[in-house]
């Protein structure tokens, strides 16, 4: 979203331009919070570019990201949310398209080994409870 509202290229106008600004923001994003003692939630990050560049080039992923993998382990997954899904302005992206997207993005973490948790579609305060939960069940 913040690529969108930042004036930078819409997904529906320009896929490659897009990812290719994600991209950037999520490396700088993954460099500031290397700089911070602070645990750091990524909404979407450098693995989801890379993942959407690897498809749109049919390139293997593994060739794009980088080693070792950037982020802690477990990865939360989130996949969209059919019931509460919405079409806005920043968020073009039609339900199937989202959820393509996102059995890719799944596919990939399997493929490549990377420990992932699907969270739950439970209200926010069960989210959050589930994600601490597991946090502590990986010594935080």
């Amino acid at each position: 979203m913040r690529v969108i509202r930042a004036d930078g290229p819409k997904p529906w106008d320009n896929l490659d331009g897009f990812i290719t600004a994600a991209l950037e923001l999520a490396q700088s994003d993954l460099e500031a919070a290397r700089e911070s003692e602070n645990l750091t939630f990524f909404d979407r990050g450098v693995f989801d570019a890379l993942s959407g560049l690897a498809s749109r080039r049919r390139v293997d992923l593994k060739e794009l990201l980088p080693q070792p993998f950037p982020y802690s382990e477990p990865v939360f997954y989130v996949p969209p949310w059919p019931e509460i899904y919405e079409k806005t302005e920043d968020r073009q992206l039609p339900i199937e398209a989202a959820l393509e997207e996102a059995a890719t993005l799944k596919r990939d973490l399997e493929q490549l080994g990377i420990a992932h948790v699907e969270v739950p579609k439970v209200p926010p305060e069960q989210r959050t409870d589930f994600v601490l939960s597991v946090l502590g069940k990986q010594g935080g």
